[in-house]
């Protein structure tokens, strides 16, 4: 069975269609090749190179929950709640004419003209 499938797709490889993808493919790999990828220890500076390695620790540590402090969730929401109020502060300031009263019957009279 699998040899009758292989005959069956083998017209398909000497369709130029096929030949000319396939020549494509070859000349894309081939050219990828050719591609000048720089070292990759020009950008580590002698000072980092001359560096002693990180020191280990068990993955037991590395891996440990912490539990936040106490008060931190009062602070977030302390500091949360500040911000709110500085935005909506801000946000009435927006809102506000940018011209007042006077100016822009000034403004009206000048553009009227």
């Amino acid at each position: 069975m699998n040899g009758v499938l292989l005959l069956n797709c083998l017209p398909m490889l000497f369709r130029p269609v096929s030949r000319l993808l396939l020549l494509a493919c070859a000349l894309a790999s081939g050219l990828s090749g050719c591609v000048d990828i720089p070292e990759l220890d020009e950008g580590i500076s002698e000072r980092l190179r001359d560096a002693d390695y990180p020191a280990l620790v068990p993955i037991e540590t590395a891996l440990a929950i912490r539990t936040p402090q106490a008060g931190t969730a009062e602070e977030v929401d302390a500091e949360l709640a500040a911000r709110r109020a500085r935005l909506e502060q801000r946000a009435a300031a927006l809102r506000k004419p940018i011209l007042d009263a006077e100016s822009r019957t000034r403004l009206g009279e000048t553009v009227g003209e």
